[in-house]
């Protein structure tokens, strides 16, 4: 939720030239990746970026990853959790009271379920894989048979991942900001402010979480390296 708000923020701000997005996720929602697969982008991977992390970067005008992350595992699954005879085993009892045929099976963590409920629901997962599969090889520029071969839940290092066309480029945070500077109209030599979204607050900064492992200040001591080596 707040990477979709920061991606969408600086999508509106008229100040914004371009958008480097690090990615380091080994996935999540499908519903809140889809609502980032909008603004022109870079991106650039961490250790993982998978699934939906892979996802919601693969429109992206680029796309960086060190030799070792892991990417792709293209695919979705859903877990239905039964606890029968372990509550049974501790002697609790449930009650329920349901307002349709399935509603039960959905919210029961003791009910087994249909066999014609289970063929529904994997059919839902079917066409929720069909739309990945569909939205990579559009935002990759690629055949879907062709995304679909090295899709079905396999990981790629970064270095399988830029032969098979997973990702475009080796490289980390500093060759995204100036492939993003690139995008945004800007020379090499130029210097490019760069403003971090969302706000480091004091759990990040605690944590130095992989997400975010530059301050603002770093990535300006990118910008700035390269505008003098380009002077030199």
């Amino acid at each position: 939720e707040k990477i979709r708000k920061a991606v969408r923020l600086a999508s509106n701000d008229q100040e914004v030239a371009a958008i480097m997005l690090r990615v380091s996720s080994p996935g999540g929602s499908v519903v809140e990746s889809e609502y980032i697969w909008r603004a022109p982008i870079v991106a650039s991977f961490g250790n993982v970026s998978a699934s939906g992390g892979y996802f919601i970067s693969a429109p992206a005008a680029k796309i960086f990853a060190d030799r070792s992350t892991n990417t792709g595992s293209i695919r979705v699954i859903a877990i239905q959790l039964n606890a029968k005879e372990l509550l049974e085993k501790l002697g609790v009892k449930l009650d329920f009271v349901q307002s349709g045929n399935n509603a039960v099976h959905f919210t029961s963590v003791v009910h087994e379920w249909p066999s014609e409920l289970e063929k529904k629901f994997n059919s839902i997962i079917d066409v929720t894989y069909h739309d990945f599969v569909s939205k990579v090889a559009t935002g990759r520029n690629k055949d879907y048979v062709a995304v679909h071969q090295i899709a079905k839940g396999r990981v790629w290092s970064g270095a399988a991942g830029l032969k098979l066309g997973v990702v475009d480029e080796i490289g980390g945070l500093k060759q995204a900001v100036e492939s993003a500077k690139a995008l945004g109209g800007l020379y090499p030599f130029e210097e490019a402010k760069v403003v971090v979204y969302p706000k480091w607050n004091a759990l990040m900064q605690l944590l130095d979480l992989d997400v975010l492992p530059y301050r603002e200040e770093q990535l300006l001591d990118f910008t700035r390296m390269n505008s003098v080596s380009s002077d030199k």
